[in-house]
């Protein structure tokens, strides 16, 4: 017997952010569909112009709805992939150091939040022993 070598999984590969392509599987009332999203889409919409123009008006709105399942799908993954999109930019402004306006502006909102911040607790500490003075 020939041991043949295995195969090891690359851990450090980056998933795969194109979802949108990928293959899905839609278990329909009375149909099922295979392709992308956008493909299921297509597809419920016209059985719903189809069931819509032979007189059923119930099986019309439920193909709309598995559309509208399905268009929700494609609109998080359009939104995620903008996420990651806008947040590979700011890190690659800061790590150009062209951020440096930025933290400095941080740096000032943090000091003046705990400034106001001191100023509430000092606000609240004269209260506070006023009425434990009050009832004694």
């Amino acid at each position: 017997m020939v041991l043949l070598p295995t195969k090891k999984k690359n851990r450090n590969r980056p998933r795969r952010s194109n979802t949108s392509s990928r293959l899905l599987e839609s278990n329909g009332p009375d149909i099922k569909i295979k392709g992308s999203a956008s493909q299921i889409v297509e597809k419920y919409l016209a059985l719903s112009r189809e069931s819509q123009s032979s007189g059923d008006p119930i099986a019309a709105e439920s193909y709309l709805q598995y559309a509208e399942h399905y268009q929700r799908i494609i609109d998080y993954n359009e939104l995620k992939i903008q996420r990651s999109q806008s947040h590979s930019a700011e890190e690659q402004i800061t790590s150009n150091g062209h951020d440096e306006n930025v933290q400095s502006k941080e740096k000032t909102i943090a000091k003046n939040q705990s400034n106001s911040d001191d100023m509430e607790r000092r606000k609240m500490i004269p209260v506070a022993i006023e009425e434990q003075s009050i009832g004694k």
